[in-house]
């Protein structure tokens, strides 16, 4: 009997917490009307600017005025909003712990005087003040891996008549990085070219008495960048590493502005160069 009323007990507190978070009301206090449709006027996004997570990796969601298509007038400010992260609708992740799908937490650390944790919706946040904004930036620690696919949804008030929610800018897919599921961090993958590029550079030297001495360059008419150099090659061979001991060529290059050396090295090593030289005279602009 005693294990009977424990089990109804934890089954009540289950079903009460499920319960709550779809009566979950996110519709903005005082506001008027039906919502408007999202015109792109507000959007949600990542100060990262990534479309994947990588599982307990903090980022930084952003919520924020567009600029206006007139640079005469100012962007519009919003009142009050809310932001709240859900498992997307089509989740087939496994519920790690007690049946429910985590979704990574707000961090409210970075002190912000805006933002409060919602006292109506799990894993919602909202404005903290009326006072009228461009911009909120809340941190949000990403779940543990193999929890899927979250959504962050926002609402946004302009005026009490004129409110958004959920549409088009206003909501972001995160899905959890396919790298970190199988515990690769390599970032050597191997890749070939399949097509030619052509580029164009400009190397512009900025002289001026903060960073270089009087008069300088004493001798302009010698003054000059190096040629340029490179090469394709695979992903074993390289010229130059940080804190390595450089070759004659690359000596040369960095003491006199001579490639001949190092272009000799270079095609030495055809079997892990592609063969393929850059090489380029440059003049100073």
């Amino acid at each position: 009997m005693m294990l009977f009323q424990i089990y109804l007990t934890l089954f009540a507190v289950k079903l009460s917490r499920v319960l709550s978070q779809e009566t979950c009301n996110r519709d903005p206090e005082a506001v008027k009307g039906s919502k408007t449709f999202a015109d792109g006027r507000f959007t949600l996004s990542l100060k990262e600017e990534v479309s994947y997570y990588i599982p307990g990796n903090t980022y930084t969601v952003i919520l924020s005025s567009s600029a206006p298509l007139n640079s005469e007038d100012n962007p519009p400010k919003f009142t009050s909003f809310n932001i709240i992260v859900e498992p997307l609708q089509d989740n087939s992740a496994p519920s790690p712990n007690d049946g429910e799908t985590s979704v990574g937490i707000f961090d409210l650390s970075m002190d912000d005087s805006m933002i409060k944790m919602s006292d109506t919706c799990r894993n919602m946040i909202e404005q903290a003040s009326y006072i009228p904004k461009t911009e909120v930036q809340v941190l949000y620690t990403a779940p543990p891996t193999r929890s899927g696919c979250v959504i962050f949804k926002a609402s946004v008030v302009e005026q009490k008549d004129l409110w958004y929610q959920d549409d088009g800018p206003l909501s972001l897919i995160l899905c959890e990085d396919s790298e970190s599921k199988f515990g690769s961090s390599s970032s050597n993958k191997y890749c070939c070219a399949c097509d030619e590029a052509k580029y164009e550079m400009a190397f512009e030297g900025l002289w001026s008495r903060y960073t270089h001495p009087r008069d300088f360059p004493r001798d302009s008419w010698l003054t000059r960048f190096s040629d340029i150099i490179g090469a394709s090659h695979t992903n074993i061979y390289t010229f130059w590493k940080l804190g390595g001991i450089a070759s004659e060529g690359l000596r040369q290059v960095a003491e006199r502005g001579s490639t001949r050396t190092l272009e000799a090295e270079l095609k030495a090593q055809k079997y892990r160069t592609h063969g393929n030289l850059i090489d380029a005279a440059m003049n100073i602009k």
